[in-house]
């Protein structure tokens, strides 16, 4: 197990929900908000959404151990086919006998037991999971049931948890005298980049770590091969740190991470990806995962990384090493990795334009530089803007950074392949011998050189003939008007 590699005292990434590890992070605060100002102020209904693994289970199981004293909570599962009634399972949920002979003994059973909990000061909270499989008529069983309430004193609370297509169920013409008796709805959307980076080190603290187990670019790809589902990004890490622990690795870098991926996806754990997936396969667009780290990390417990391996890593320079000179930076610039992200964004909605002025902002960021250059080498590419995409590769091989990154290899190819749609041969040779150098067996880099071979001997057989042609030609004229041949 990796927890003794890295001095955890627990395994951090576990997939059960689990209300110790609970983050605090700004959706989590937010849907927190809107619980405690529906189900604390006596609401009916409240309703909380999100993708299967947003951390809805884990809000609830948190917010109900800070609210003990206040309810008492049952949760039953609507099934996809159930259309079976709803209340002897709520009977269940709540442990009363669900034996009734009848439905009129039941709702009795049941009105009595909130009765009681509200002598005792708790209300009953009825928590409906996979809410988005609820029929019509189960909804109006549920509304029917929330008439027990009194008007002043809410008895019964119901929470439904549900997927997206909850919302629009609660949206359709048969369900709107249910959602008009909602008073709260939340809707959990996926961890950001950053909020990735801040869940990950969380987890690992409350798992006993003390220090930093993954770099900055590898919470970036877990991110992106989550989905920034946090359940997901648990089973990746988990298999991230199996795996460094093996090596064993000081820390998680992206290369590390690729190098897990196609485990994963043949696992089914990433069913959403494929290995051509720029998250976990060496791509094109893939050049922003594999940089230079600033935040060197120790090693893991007696296992000091050799030089190799601290190269491979990208991990920061000895503390000994010579500073790099101090480059200005845009001045509006506060946070590289949005802008840097907000230019993907663009780029894979065709704003080409849009997504360069973002990269172009960034190219003074020695920490980003190499991407920035690379990406805009890309954008321009795919606006047929070839003569300044090579400038612009050219600029992201030159940058500091290239000397370090692994995946420059991606760059050489892509000049390359530019070069050669510029017809420019003898260029896009040496770029592809380059690649060659990095990766003899690197995509079709051989077959490009011999067909640039064949491009070049077609041409000078075409330029041998014309030149044939032509002194033919002169001769003829030459005879013909008397002059010397």
């Amino acid at each position: 197990m990796y927890e003794a590699c890295y001095g955890l005292t627990t395994n951090p990434f576990a997939l059960l929900p689990d209300p110790d590890f609970f983050w605090a992070g700004p959706q989590q605060q937010k849907a927190w908000s809107m619980l405690e100002r529906g189900l604390l102020n006596g609401a009916g209904f409240v309703v909380v959404t999100g993708e299967p693994g947003t951390g809805k289970t884990t809000l609830l199981r948190k917010f109900l151990a800070a609210h003990a004293d206040r309810f008492v909570a049952g949760t039953i599962s609507v099934g996809p086919n159930n259309t079976a009634e709803l209340l002897p399972w709520i009977l269940l949920a709540f442990g009363l006998d669900r034996q009734a002979s009848d439905r009129v003994e039941s709702f009795q059973t049941l009105s009595g037991f909130l009765r009681d909990q509200m002598a005792r000061g708790r209300r009953a909270l009825l928590v409906v999971d996979e809410a988005q499989n609820l029929t019509a008529p189960l909804m109006e069983e549920l509304r029917l049931l929330s008439n027990l309430n009194d008007g002043q004193t809410a008895q019964l609370q119901i929470l439904l948890f549900g997927q997206p297509d909850l919302r629009s169920l609660l949206q359709r013409p048969d369900a709107r005298h249910f959602a008009q008796r909602i008073a709260v709805a939340h809707h959990l959307t996926p961890l950001s980049v950053e909020d990735t980076s801040q869940y990950i080190q969380h987890r690992l603290t409350i798992g006993g770590g003390r220090r930093k187990l993954f770099t900055d670019r590898a919470c970036a790809v877990i991110c992106r091969m989550a989905g920034g589902i946090p359940r997901v990004v648990n089973q990746v890490c988990d298999a991230a740190l199996s795996r460094a622990s093996l090596k064993p690795a000081a820390y998680v870098t992206s290369r590390l991470l690729i190098e897990t991926g196609p485990d994963l996806i043949h696992g089914g754990l990433l069913p959403g990806l494929s290995e051509a997936d720029p998250t976990v396969a060496t791509d094109d667009d893939g050049l922003s995962d594999e940089l230079p780290e600033t935040d060197g990390v120790p090693s893991p417990q007696n296992n000091e990384p050799t030089a190799a391996e601290r190269a491979e890593s990208l991990a920061e320079p000895p503390a000994d090493s010579p500073a790099p000179e101090a480059t200005h930076t845009h001045p509006a610039l506060e946070d590289p990795q949005a802008l840097y992200d907000e230019g993907m964004v663009l780029k894979k909605e065709g704003r080409y334009q849009e997504a360069m002025d973002r990269f172009q902002r960034l190219t003074g960021d020695p920490s980003l530089a190499l991407q920035a250059y690379a990406q805009i080498g890309i954008c321009l590419r795919a606006s047929g803007r070839l003569p300044e995409a090579v400038v612009a590769f050219r600029k992201a091989l030159g940058t500091q950074a290239a000397q370090l990154d692994h995946r420059t290899i991606t760059l050489h190819y892509l000049l390359g392949r530019t070069l050669e749609d510029l017809e420019r041969w003898s260029e896009a040779t040496s770029a592809y011998r380059r690649t060659q150098r990095l990766d003899p067996n690197y995509k079709d880099t051989g077959a490009r050189l011999e067909h640039i071979k064949q491009q070049a001997e077609a041409a000078a057989r075409r330029k041998a003939a014309e030149g044939s042609w032509m002194g033919d030609a002169v001769h003829t004229i030459q005879r013909v008007l008397g002059g010397k041949s």
